[in-house]
């Protein structure tokens, strides 16, 4: 059997790339120099470590059901071609986990599944209010949570890399929080990946890491047993599903080179803090 020596925290997206790239170029009829043959074994285990994933991805995906019956595992859907959640979609998205936040609404959950601290969160109680694309002098703010006067959260939300002008953007929902007159302020940038620029006072959140915790909180919902608490728990599952297709990749029907990194996801997230 072949291990597979890859752990969860690869950054799977550019290797992917370029052992796409190798795979084009070392197949090309007209190839005259031999200095790439050095490719030819990496590229052989890779397949062979992909063929060992393709084996094993039902097996995972069985495993990772289980959590959640009666539901079942989410990226059985096919989410890839939603037109609303499609990778340009951002209000969608933001839209979304919005909804979520707002039916958890506990401090004490919310801080966790953002990764945020949370000595003090029990004292912060219910979000009283959960707002949406919140206009100010300061600029357009995607998700605003307000635990009355004892706390302020506020949510900047990326499905691609953040592009030029994010530091001078999050300077300004800096200087709009601090307005708040909060008991304490958290600021927390959802992106796919962590920005080159200054974050300032922002924490990063990745989706990479938000998922599985709401995973997790949903399998947690799902054992509650109410009826309600299935609904709930199906409508995160699929937001997830979107996630995890549109934005990481994953896929029960991987593309070349792809599914390795669907069977670590689905083998780790139960365990990923």
């Amino acid at each position: 059997m072949i291990s597979s020596g890859v752990g969860a925290g690869t950054d799977y997206v550019r290797l992917i790339e370029v052992l796409r790239t190798w795979s084009v170029l070392y197949a090309r009829p007209q190839r005259k120099s031999s200095s790439w043959d050095c490719s030819k074994p990496l590229l052989q285990r890779v397949k062979e470590l992909d063929q060992y994933a393709r084996q094993h991805l039902e097996a995972a995906r069985d495993r990772s059901a289980a959590e959640f019956h009666p539901l079942d595992e989410p990226l059985g859907l096919s989410l890839g071609q939603h037109r609303w959640l499609s990778l340009d979609r951002e209000e969608s998205y933001s839209d979304w986990i919005a909804w979520i936040l707002q039916g958890i609404a506990q401090a004490a959950q919310i801080l966790p599944l953002l990764g945020l601290d949370t000595a003090g969160a029990d004292a912060l109680g219910r979000a009283e209010t959960v707002l949406r694309e919140e206009w100010s002098e300061q600029g357009r703010t995607d998700i605003e949570i307000r635990f009355g006067n004892r706390a302020f959260l506020l949510i900047e939300v990326k499905v691609q890399a953040p592009g030029d002008y994010l530091s001078d953007q999050l300077k300004r929902y800096e200087k709009k929080a601090s307005r708040e007159g909060a008991g304490r302020t958290m600021l927390v940038l959802l992106a796919p990946e962590k920005p080159g620029e200054d974050c300032g006072k922002f924490e990063f959140v990745a989706w990479r890491s938000l998922c599985p915790r709401l995973r997790r909180h949903a399998s947690q919902v799902i054992r509650t047993g109410t009826k309600p608490a299935l609904l709930q728990a199906a409508a995160i599952l699929i937001f997830c599903a979107a996630v995890e297709q549109n934005l990481l990749g994953l896929s029960m029907q991987p593309q070349p080179f792809q599914a390795m990194p669907t069977l670590d996801y689905l083998r780790n997230w139960r365990d990923e803090a």
